[in-house]
């Protein structure tokens, strides 16, 4: 056959490839067979490459494991503070409620209003309790506030029995 160019074209078909494939894969494998190189066998390797991660798994379990302890002993609890900072820091939580507390009211005002596309005319009284509660959970979930406001109640509450 011949092109415009001059140039003669070849018929192609997909047979022929596959021989000379399989031909030169026959050469490499007769060429690696005469090679005088010294390999590792490949059971070698396996058992080898498994005692390696094995061992590797080993380091990694300890490391986690001595962190784990470390943060665990590093931990602080309320058992471990003194009495004076436990005191402190719920006079604080107390003193600061309103504060923080109203912030979380306008958060949550502010989300609930975009979740459910209200305006302040269409709210009504279970939107507005909705809000004041989502805003409540949301103060005792952030920080410490639960543990010293629990405190605090305790302490109020033993002054009301001792005085009503």
């Amino acid at each position: 056959m011949m092109d415009l160019d001059g140039q003669e074209l070849v018929a192609f078909s997909f047979e022929e490839r596959d021989i000379d494939i399989g031909s030169e894969l026959e050469k490499r494998k007769n060429n690696l067979d005469d090679d005088n190189r010294p390999s590792i066998p490949s059971d070698y390797s396996l058992i080898h490459n498994k005692e390696l991660s094995k061992n590797e798994e080993d380091v990694v379990i300890k490391r986690l494991k001595k962190n784990v302890e470390e943060k665990e002993n590093s931990r602080k609890t309320i058992m471990d503070m003194p009495l004076k900072d436990i005191i402190s820091k719920t006079t604080k939580t107390t003193a600061d409620f309103l504060m923080d507390y109203n912030i979380k009211v306008i958060e949550s005002k502010h989300h609930y209003e975009k979740r459910y596309e209200l305006t302040t005319d269409t709210m009504g009284m279970s939107d507005f309790f909705t809000i004041h509660s989502l805003a409540f959970v949301e103060y005792m979930k952030d920080g410490d506030h639960t543990l010293y406001l629990g405190i605090f109640f305790v302490f109020v509450s033993v002054i009301i029995y001792l005085f009503i």
